[in-house]
């Protein structure tokens, strides 16, 4: 049964609310330290925060979805568990910057 034009607006949009909803990303846990500083728990897989999210590998490599996989950005250590919104923010940047993964080596 074919859908009358006044109708085909309505399903579209409903289809599109489902889609939104369903890639939505829990950020990670947030502690803030004795200094007062707002620290991100990084944890194995999917870690996101502020709307960034990046891949963290238990070789201690990480990568962005689309991205070939990167080591961490000088002077961020994954290794403490916790990192700064700006630690973040700089790995997520450096995961954006590898090849992507159709990308020759050339």
């Amino acid at each position: 049964m074919p859908l009358y034009s006044a109708m085909r607006p309505i399903c579209f949009a409903g289809f599109a609310g489902f889609a939104l909803a369903a890639c939505e990303t829990q950020p990670n846990s947030t502690t803030v330290s004795a200094s007062g500083a707002t620290e991100i728990r990084i944890q194995p897989g999917l870690n996101c925060y502020d709307n960034k999210c990046f891949k963290y590998n238990s070789n201690g490599s990480i990568s962005v979805n689309g991205r070939r996989d990167t080591s961490p950005p000088a002077g961020v250590s994954l290794a403490s568990g916790t990192l700064t919104p700006a630690e973040f923010s700089a790995t997520f940047d450096k995961g954006m910057k590898a090849r992507t993964i159709g990308e020759s080596n050339r």
